[in-house]
């Protein structure tokens, strides 16, 4: 009997859940559109996502994509498409709302999850592998990013713990050891991925562009910024 390929591996029991926000202009990249412009970010904000998305199929992950606000749906299908799998983010806060998407992961036949952000557009694939196969011996997997928060966390089914999200201060420097306090806590074994440098500010951006502008030309993000740059750099100073 033949032994199933990773692709086939990955289709049974892995799953990537990707959290968006809709693309309305004004209400994505807050901080950078107030030096950018609300068009410029949304439209930074979009090839973020679809450069995600672009490297998570390079994977052969399922992803499962979950969208704020609740009403935004259909906004939200038009632009990642119809086969698109996707679900409302449930939660009065951050932190409730990534403990129910992974609960709802879990009522399928997934046995390892791991959840994203949308700030990140170099992602690199390698990235996903390390946490999924850091799973198979741990029961969490974290990403800490440099602003103080992380930018990937993963769990084996059996060793989700609500614990983890709670009694955290989203948004602040402090969510990175705040989560691993939680998870100390509650006696879970975990792996830490490299840090990873997440889009916030105009900072950011440009020490991504720095980064990436020669060595992943192909990104959209890279493409759309290279257009735009000299511009960028006018407005912000």
């Amino acid at each position: 009997m033949s032994m199933p390929t990773q692709s086939q591996t990955n289709q049974d029991d892995h799953r990537i859940l990707l959290f968006v926000r809709a693309p309305q202009r004004g209400h994505v990249k807050t901080r950078l559109a107030k030096q950018l412009g609300a068009d410029i970010t949304l439209a930074l904000y979009r090839s973020f996502v679809e450069d995600i998305i672009t490297t998570l199929k390079s994977g052969s992950y399922p992803t499962a994509v979950f969208y704020t606000p609740e009403d935004q749906g259909a906004s939200v299908q038009a632009w990642l498409g119809k086969h698109a799998r996707c679900h409302p983010q449930i939660g009065t806060d951050l932190g409730r709302r990534m403990q129910t998407a992974f609960i709802l992961t879990f009522c399928e036949p997934v046995a390892y999850a791991v959840l994203i952000g949308s700030d990140f557009p170099d992602l690199d694939i390698e990235i996903i592998h390390e946490a999924f196969r850091a799973l198979r011996e741990n029961d969490v997997v974290v990403g800490p990013a440099t602003d103080g928060g992380y930018y990937l966390i993963g769990f084996q089914k059996d060793a989700l713990n609500a614990d983890v999200f709670q009694g955290i201060q989203w948004g602040s420097r402090k969510v990175w050891q705040q989560t691993l306090d939680q998870i100390e806590h509650a006696d879970l074994t975990y792996h830490t991925l490299p840090v990873w440098q997440d889009i916030d500010t105009y900072e950011d951006l440009m020490a991504f562009y720095a980064r990436n502008k020669i060595v992943k030309p192909g990104l959209k993000t890279i493409k759309y910024l290279t257009g735009v740059v000299d511009n960028l750099k006018r407005k912000a100073f």
